[in-house]
């Protein structure tokens, strides 16, 4: 029989134990919860679908603008790419909000914020990333083009490679870009397969991100085998049937 030391440690490990899995099971429950909020505001706010597959959206892609470059694509390169247009711009006007609700902690000098933009980051534009994607929805509902502009500037600013700086500037930039009619919708959906914020591949604030390097560096490498791999069903059926 264990002595009386020896059986307080190990009813002192059994509570550590039961206490260390309530919290781990609390913070995957909260995890989750933030995740299916975030979905609710991509789909309910911005109108996006949270299950885009983009590996395969790629994969899609690449292949019709083939076929279409040999004029076989039946026009679904023009439609497939309007599609991911409007897509591609919602997602990266979204996420450009949640990356503004850093902006406080990483700018030294808030003078050099849009006086607009300032306010709103006091207010609607914090809080979780959710919710600086609902509170950016809105302002930029109010100040429309503009609003762009001044995030584009406040990145600039960030003292940080860690948040915003010159890449959340550039994507900013794209955006803005796209929206003033700069770029065709052809250019803005290449233009964004490539970009990257500081974390790395751009996509995955909120999309599934799995194999879309592989199938953009098969892009790269002119390896169709390995497109056809990763495509739809009724995009490899097109694809091998116009080029038996």
């Amino acid at each position: 029989m264990p002595d009386l030391e020896e059986q307080d440690d190990t009813l002192e490990l059994e509570i550590n134990e039961y206490e260390y899995e309530d919290y781990v099971d609390e913070y995957y429950e909260e995890e989750h919860d933030e995740e299916s909020h975030e979905h609710q505001v991509a789909e309910g706010t911005w109108g996006l679908n949270p299950g885009m597959l983009l590996a395969r959206e790629a994969a899609d892609w690449y292949l019709l603008a083939h076929l279409w470059l040999d004029g076989k694509d039946e026009g679904k390169f023009a439609h497939r790419t309007a599609t991911l247009a409007e897509a591609f711009a919602d997602y990266t006007d979204m996420v450009v909000g949640g990356e503004l609700r850093y902006t406080l902690n990483h700018i030294t000098d808030l003078s050099e914020i849009a006086p607009e933009l300032l306010e709103s980051l006091q207010n609607e534009i914090s809080g979780e990333r959710s919710e600086a994607w609902d509170g950016w929805y809105s302002f930029r509902r109010r100040y429309g083009f503009e609003a762009l502009e001044w995030a584009e500037n406040a990145f600039k600013l960030f003292g940080s490679h860690t948040y915003g700086g010159e890449k959340w500037a550039y994507i900013a930039h794209t955006l803005k870009m796209f929206e003033g009619a700069e770029i065709s919708d052809t250019t803005f959906v290449d233009m964004c397969w490539g970009l990257e914020h500081n974390g790395g591949q751009f996509f995955g604030k909120l999309w599934d991100t799995y194999r879309l390097q592989n199938v953009l560096n098969a892009n790269l490498e002119d390896r169709t085998d390995k497109l056809l791999e990763n495509a739809s069903p009724a995009i490899t059926q097109l694809y091998t049937e116009v080029n038996e």
